[in-house]
C-alpha cells in the first residue's frame, strides 16, 4: 500500500524497474496498434492519446508541485502563464481568472485569488443580482473544474476574500466570496480575514456526486501558528547578534 500511494518523479524508477513516463510510452504505443491504420486522422489520435497519457504521469493526483499543463479538450477555454512562485489562470468563456502563488507571509503555503474582467470600477458597482450571481457560480465552476485539481497534495491554501459592496460602494458585514470558499472547503474567516484549507487527494467522480471535496477546512488560528504566518527570517534572526 505505502509503495501504491507513494509519489514517482517521472524518470525515478518504480518497483518494476520502469520509469513512470516509460512505461506510459509503452502502454502509449500498445494503444497506437489497437487504433488501426497509420492515416493522418489516426495519427492524431494517437498524438492526442500519448499527449493525454503523459499528462497523467507528469500531473498526478499525488504530484507536490502546481500542475500547469493545459490539457487537449480544455486549451481553447484556459490560458495559464506561470512562473517560480505560481500560475495564474484565465477561463475565457466566464472571464473569470484564478491566481495561485507562494503567500507573502509564509513560504509553506500557497494563496488563492480570483476575480473577473468587469471587477474594477464602475462596472464591478453596476453588476446587477443576476450578473452578481452568475460570475458567483462561474467562480465556482472553474474553481472545480480547472483549479482544485491543479492544487499540490498536501499544501497548505489560503486567501483573504475582499468583502462585497453594496450598490454606494460601502462593504457588508456578509463576505460573498468567503461564502465561495467554504464552499469549496475552506475554514471560517477570522478576525483578519484570512481562511486556510488543507489539500488532499483528488475525489473520483463518485466522490465528488456525494459531495466530497478536495480542501480540508483548518482552524485560522491554529493554522498560522503552525506555518509562523507573518515571521519572516529577520524576524527570527532579529537576536542572534
Amino acid at each position: 500500500m505505502e509503495l501504491a500511494e507513494r509519489y514517482y518523479e517521472p524518470d525515478e524508477k518504480l518497483p518494476s524497474g520502469e520509469t513512470p513516463v516509460g512505461k506510459a510510452i509503452r502502454k502509449s504505443r500498445i494503444r497506437a496498434k489497437t487504433i488501426g491504420s497509420q492515416s493522418p486522422k489516426n495519427q492524431d489520435r494517437w498524438g492526442r492519446q500519448y499527449d493525454l497519457t503523459q499528462t497523467k504521469v507528469k500531473h498526478g493526483a499525488d504530484n507536490p508541485e502546481l500542475n500547469t499543463k493545459v490539457g487537449y479538450k480544455d486549451k481553447d477555454d484556459v490560458k495559464i502563464d506561470s512562473d517560480e512562485r505560481g500560475m495564474a489562470l484565465r477561463h475565457k468563456p466566464s472571464g473569470i481568472n484564478y491566481y495561485v502563488y507562494k503567500s507573502d507571509d509564509s513560504p509553506d503555503s500557497h494563496t488563492i485569488e480570483w476575480g473577473h474582467n468587469k471587477q474594477f470600477g464602475s462596472d464591478r458597482l453596476n453588476l446587477s443580482k443576476k450578473d452578481k450571481i452568475r460570475v458567483a457560480r462561474d467562480a465556482q465552476s472553474v474553481w472545480d473544474q480547472h483549479v482544485s485539481p491543479r492544487l499540490p497534495k498536501g499544501a497548505i491554501v489560503h486567501n483573504t476574500p475582499s468583502a462585497s459592496l453594496d450598490s454606494r460602494g460601502k462593504e457588508r458585514p456578509i463576505n460573498r466570496r468567503s461564502s465561495i470558499y467554504q464552499r469549496a472547503g475552506f475554514g471560517k474567516l477570522d478576525d483578519e480575514g484570512d481562511q486556510f484549507a488543507s489539500v488532499g487527494r483528488e475525489p473520483s467522480p463518485r466522490q465528488k456526486a456525494k459531495g466530497k471535496k478536495r480542501l480540508k477546512p483548518l482552524n485560522p488560528t491554529r493554522a498560522k501558528a503552525d506555518l509562523n504566518w507573518g515571521k519572516d527570517d529577520d524576524d527570527y534572526n532579529e537576536w542572534e547578534d
